[in-house]
């Protein structure tokens, strides 16, 4: 029969080895300045922005919600000069 603490112990240590393995490929290996992420990041913004749905949006893109209040907004008061 399996010694459960033993068990517990390898999964532990299984995990800890995998945490370190994480740790070495992606906080050691980060650029050391911003520069070489930004066109990665200018991606994942416009994505996000212009092509994700979102349910709080009623499905519709952050970008294509705004365009739809900006058609229905036709108040004087609110339109820029």
């Amino acid at each position: 029969m399996p010694n459960p603490v033993r068990s517990a112990t390898i999964a532990q240590n299984g995990h800890k080895a995998h945490a370190s393995d994480f740790t070495v490929k992606w906080v050691y290996d980060l650029p050391r300045n911003v520069e070489p992420i930004n066109p990665i990041l200018d991606a994942f913004q416009h994505l996000y922005n212009h092509h994700r749905p979102h349910g709080a949006l009623g499905w519709l893109a952050p970008a294509q919600d705004l365009a739809k209040l900006k058609a229905k907004d036709t108040s004087p008061s609110q339109r820029s000069t």
